[in-house]
C-alpha cells in the first residue's frame, strides 16, 4: 500500500496518476497494473475526495471486465484488495452520500436565497418607510396634538372646571417657556409647576394630551430637537449624546429610543436626510 507519511503518499499518487494516464492513452491493461487503481482509490478515500474515489472505482470496475475477458485465468490468481462486490458497495455508498450532500446543499442554497430575497425586500420597504416618515416630519404632518384647549365641562374625574382651566393655563406656560427641557421631570415636580397635586396633574395630562407624563415630556423634547435640526445646521453636527443633553434627557439611549418612538426613524437617519437635502439645494 501507500507509504506511511503524507508527503510521500502525495508523491506516490503522482506516479500512480501518471501510470493511469499511460494506461488510458495506450488503452492497455495487465493484471499486475490493477493494484495501481486500488492504491488510487485508497488514497482518495483517505483524503476524503469522493469525486476522484468514485471515478477510479468506475475505472477499476471497467478494468476488471477487461481483465476477466483477456486474462481470465490470471485475474483469479492475483490478490485483490477490492473485488467487484466491494467496489460496487463502495460506489453505492459514495453515490448515496453525494446525493444526500447535494440535497443538503440544494436546501441550504434555496434557504439562503429565500433569506437574502426576504432581507432585500425588507430593506427596500424599510428604506421606503423611513423616507416617507422623514417627508412627513419635514411637511409638519401632525402626530398627536400638543395644543391645549380650556375646559368647558367637568373632567372624567369630576375636577372642578375652574381648577381644570387653571391647570391648563399653567400647562400652556410650561410648554411656551420650554420648561420641559429640564432634567428629571417627575410627576411631583410637574404638579408643583402646574400648581396642583400629583393626582390632578396626571389626570389633566392624560385627558388633554392622551399620554402618560413620561411620553408627554419626551415627545415635547423630541419635537424641540427636530425643529432645531430642521432650522439650525450647527445642531446637525452634534452627536446623539450632545442632542440628548440639549433636550434634557438623562442618557443617549433614552433620547434615541424617544426619538424613534416619536418619529419612527432614528435621529442619525433624520440628520443624514437633512444633510442630503442641503447638498441637493446647493
Amino acid at each position: 500500500m501507500l507509504l506511511g507519511n503524507k508527503p510521500k503518499k502525495s508523491k506516490a499518487a503522482t506516479y500512480f496518476l501518471k501510470a493511469d494516464e499511460i494506461i488510458t492513452t495506450e488503452n492497455f491493461i495487465r493484471p499486475d497494473l490493477r493494484e495501481n487503481y486500488e492504491l488510487l482509490i485508497e488514497y482518495y478515500r483517505i483524503n476524503n475526495n469522493t469525486q476522484q474515489q468514485l471515478m477510479f472505482i468506475d475505472k477499476l470496475l471497467a478494468i476488471d471486465k477487461t481483465l476477466y475477458k483477456n486474462f481470465k485465468y490470471l485475474s483469479y490468481k492475483i490478490h485483490k484488495d477490492f473485488d467487484t462486490k466491494s467496489l460496487l458497495h463502495a460506489k453505492e455508498e459514495i453515490e448515496t452520500k453525494m446525493m444526500v450532500n447535494k440535497r443538503i446543499y440544494t436546501s441550504i442554497f434555496f434557504l439562503l436565497t429565500a433569506s437574502i430575497t426576504g432581507l432585500t425586500v425588507w430593506h427596500f420597504k424599510s428604506k421606503k418607510r423611513d423616507k416617507q416618515k422623514f417627508n412627513e416630519i419635514m411637511m409638519g404632518l401632525p402626530k398627536t396634538s400638543t395644543q391645549v384647549s380650556l375646559s368647558t365641562n367637568k373632567t372624567k374625574a369630576q375636577i372642578n372646571p375652574d381648577v381644570t382651566n387653571e391647570i391648563l393655563r399653567n400647562l400652556q406656560k410650561f410648554e411656551a417657556k420650554r420648561t420641559y427641557l429640564e432634567k428629571d421631570m417627575s410627576l411631583v415636580k410637574m404638579a408643583s409647576i402646574l400648581n396642583t397635586n400629583t393626582k390632578y396633574a396626571s389626570i389633566i395630562i392624560s385627558e388633554y394630551r392622551s399620554k402618560k407624563l413620561t411620553n408627554y415630556i419626551n415627545d415635547l423634547k423630541i419635537d424641540y430637537i427636530v425643529e432645531l435640526l430642521k432650522n439650525q445646521n450647527k445642531f446637525r453636527n452634534y452627536t446623539n449624546k450632545a442632542l440628548a443633553e440639549e433636550a434634557g434627557f438623562g442618557s443617549t439611549q433614552i433620547f434615541t429610543k424617544a426619538f424613534i418612538n416619536r418619529n419612527k426613524i432614528s435621529p442619525t437617519y433624520f440628520i443624514q436626510e437633512l444633510n442630503k437635502q442641503s447638498v441637493n439645494k446647493v
